[in-house]
């Protein structure tokens, strides 16, 4: 794992905000206004995350991805596009994870990802919460391992739309 830098944060934010489009645009026809708070939310993530700069608080990003977090506990388990709210869910509980532990990382990719997940398992409780494992590979940051897992899916159900990230 490296340290947090402004390009990361910025893709971090990117993806997970591709991400979260697709699955407000799965919902759309059956929650409109859940739709709309899931695209706001993953517009406002997008913007603090493009907008953070090395050295500064991380408080804009955590409250954008915090809030995105809130709207995906509002949807149900049995959502027909469900598996991609828990892969979207536990990328974004690793990124806060990540951002988190930054001051305590080694550069040793295996304490360091010790260190990341009890920081995951320290994140409030949700119905979401260890539905899906992101399992990393050596060398691979939370945001890989994120896409790997969610183009997975889209190749196993092709007939939900949903795009590869």
């Amino acid at each position: 794992m490296c340290k947090v830098t402004e390009s990361q944060i910025a893709a971090d934010g990117q993806v997970a905000g591709n991400a979260l489009d697709q699955i407000a645009n799965a919902a759309k026809a059956e929650d409109p206004i859940l739709a709309t708070n899931l695209e706001a939310a993953a517009s406002t993530l997008e913007t603090a995350t493009a907008n953070w700069h090395t050295g500064t608080p991380l408080t804009d990003v955590e409250t954008a991805e915090t809030a995105v977090l809130a709207i995906l506990n509002v949807i149900p388990e049995t959502a027909p596009y469900s598996t991609f709210v828990a892969i979207a869910f536990t990328a974004l509980e690793a990124l806060i994870a990540n951002m988190a532990t930054q001051s305590t990382q080694t550069g040793d990719e295996l304490p360091d990802a010790v260190t990341l997940r009890k920081a995951m398992l320290a994140l409030p409780e949700s119905h979401w919460h260890g539905m899906v494992h992101i399992h990393r590979w050596p060398g691979e940051g939370p945001r890989t391992a994120l896409s790997r897992r969610w183009n997975d899916q889209v190749e196993k159900q092709p007939d939900l739309g949903f795009k590869k990230l």
